[in-house]
C-alpha cells in the first residue's frame, strides 16, 4: 500500500493530481521460472482503451483536469503511454516482491524517467499475501499479478502516486466505501465510483466548487454531487463545503449522487456524506467518513472547544444529483426574513359644518337591515402526514492489511525489506 520515498534524488518531478497528456507505462514481467497472467493486449485494454478502463475512469471522474496521452496506433514503449515486456533471470516463486520490483527497475533503466506513472505488473508466486502498493507523491506502483487489471486497485494505488491517503470509517483506514482510496475490489471493470469529499477538496479538480464556512459562519442551500460538476464555471452550487474547524480536524460535506460514472459508489449512495481529515486541505492525510445523512437528518458535533458544529440536510433531489443543506458552525446569525412595511395610518375625513336649517323629520317608510351572510365558511386542509426514513445498512468488507516498510529511493538489486503479509481481498460477487 503507500510507501513514502526517503531521500529523493530530485531526478524525476513528483507526480501531480492535474495536467493534460500523462504518460504512463506498464510492464508486463517474465521472470525465470512465471510472467504475469494479463499478456500485453490485455494490459493495454485495461489501461487505456477497454471501456472502464483506467484512463477512461481518472478522466471522467477528474471532468477532464487529468488526461492520459496516448497514440492508438503506439501502445509500445516508444508511443506516449503504453505496455512493455521485461525479462528477468531472477526464480520468482518464493521470493519476496522488492527483489522482483528491483530487478524490473534496474532492466528498464533511464527509460522510466520519461513517464509520469510506471506500473510494475509482478507475475504471480511472490513471497507474502499482498495485493499492490504504491510510493506516495512518486511515480512508481507495484501489483501482484491480476491486480494489475483491476479498476479500483489501479485507480487506488495512481491516488498514492498523486498524494492520496486512504479513506476510512471508525477506527478501520480501509472501511470508507464511498471513493476508491478504501477498499480495493477483484474485479476489471467494476466498481465505477471515484473519490470522496475529502480528496475531492485536495486533488483540486473541483476548485470552482468550493465553499468554506469558518467559525460563526453558515450556508445554507444547493450543494450538488461531483457527476454535475461543469469545468470552468464559477456560478454553480459547490461541489464540496470544507468546515473549517478550529483546533481540530477539518469536516468536508458533498452530496455522494449514485449515478453516472460514480453508479457503483459502494457506501452512502444518494446521501450526504461528510468526512473529516486529518492536517491541512492539501496534504497527505487520511479522511474518515463520520456521516452519511438521509433528507431530514442532522449531524452534530463540537470542535476542540466544544463550539457547535450542525450539518442539517433539508432535501435531497436525486434526479437534478442535488441537496439542500444548513450548515452552521457556531454563533452563526441565519438572515432574517424580511419586514414587511407599515399599514399606513387612515385618513379621517373632517366632520362637516352644520347648517342653519333643521334636519327634516324621517320619512314614515324606514330602511330595511342589512341581510346576514348565506355563505358556509371555507374548512382548513387536513395536514399532510410527516415521511418516514430508512437507515442505509452498514458495510460488511474486511480490511486489507497494514503495507510493508518504505523502499530506498532507487532501486537497487539487493533486496529491500519484505512487505507485511496482506490477505488478497475476495473479488466481488457479480
Amino acid at each position: 500500500e503507500p510507501r513514502i520515498v526517503p531521500g529523493r534524488s530530485g531526478r524525476r518531478r513528483l507526480a501531480s493530481s492535474t495536467g493534460q497528456d500523462k504518460r504512463i507505462l506498464v510492464v508486463h514481467v517474465k521472470g525465470g521460472d512465471a510472467e504475469t497472467s494479463a499478456l500485453p493486449d490485455k494490459l493495454v485494454s485495461r489501461w487505456f482503451t477497454g471501456s472502464n478502463s483506467f484512463k477512461s475512469q481518472y478522466e471522467v471522474c477528474s471532468h477532464g483536469a487529468y488526461t492520459v496521452a496516448v497514440d492508438p496506433s503506439d501502445f509500445t514503449i516508444t508511443g506516449p503511454s503504453g505496455v512493455t515486456m521485461v525479462t528477468i533471470s531472477n526464480t520468482v516463486s518464493g521470493t519476496s516482491d522488492g527483489v522482483i520490483r528491483n530487478a524490473v527497475t534496474d532492466a528498464l533503466g533511464s527509460t522510466i524517467n520519461n513517464y509520469d506513472h510506471v506500473a510494475l505488473c509482478l507475475p504471480p508466486g511472490t513471497s507474502g499475501g499482498w495485493i499492490a502498493y504504491a510510493y506516495v507523491n512518486w511515480y512508481l506502483s507495484v501489483y501482484n499479478n491480476n491486480w494489475c487489471t483491476y479498476l479500483s486497485g489501479q485507480m487506488h494505488e495512481i491516488g498514492h502516486n498523486i498524494n492520496l491517503a486512504h479513506s476510512g470509517e471508525d477506527a478501520n483506514a480501509y472501511a470508507d466505501q464511498s471513493g476508491m482510496m478504501g477498499y480495493s475490489y477483484g474485479s476489471e471493470t467494476t466498481p465505477l465510483m471515484c473519490f470522496n469529499n475529502a480528496k475531492n477538496w485536495q486533488i483540486r479538480w473541483f476548485d470552482n466548487a468550493k465553499k468554506t464556512v469558518g467559525k460563526d459562519e453558515q450556508f445554507t442551500g444547493t450543494i450538488k454531487s461531483q457527476v454535475n460538476y461543469i469545468p470552468g464555471s464559477s456560478t454553480q452550487s459547490p461541489v464540496v463545503v470544507k468546515i473549517s474547524v478550529s483546533s481540530d480536524s477539518d469536516l468536508y460535506v458533498g452530496f455522494n449522487a449514485k449515478t453516472l460514472h460514480n453508479g457503483g459508489t459502494k457506501e452512502g449512495g444518494n446521501q450526504v456524506t461528510i468526512q473529516s481529515k486529518e492536517a491541512n486541505d492539501s496534504s497527505y492525510g487520511v479522511s474518515t467518513l463520520v456521516a452519511k445523512l438521509s433528507a431530514g437528518h442532522v449531524y452534530s458535533t463540537v470542535d476542540g472547544n466544544s463550539v457547535p458544529i450542525t450539518v442539517t440536510v433539508n432535501s435531497i433531489d436525486t434526479t437534478t444529483a442535488t441537496a439542500n443543506v444548513d450548515i452552521v458552525y457556531g454563533n452563526a446569525n441565519p438572515t432574517p426574513p424580511p419586514t414587511p412595511s407599515p399599514t399606513p395610518s387612515p385618513t379621517l375625513s373632517p366632520t362637516p359644518v352644520p347648517t342653519d336649517s333643521p334636519t327634516p323629520a324621517p320619512t314614515s317608510s324606514p330602511v330595511p337591515p342589512t341581510p346576514p351572510p348565506t355563505s358556509e365558511p371555507t374548512l382548513s386542509p387536513k395536514p399532510t402526514p410527516s415521511p418516514t426514513l430508512a437507515p442505509t445498512p452498514s458495510p460488511t468488507l474486511s480490511p486489507t492489511p497494514a503495507p510493508t516498510p518504505s523502499p530506498t529511493l532507487s532501486p537497487t538489486p539487493a533486496p529491500t525489506g519484505s512487505p507485511t503479509t496482506m490477505a488478497p481481498v475476495p473479488p466481488t460477487p457479480p
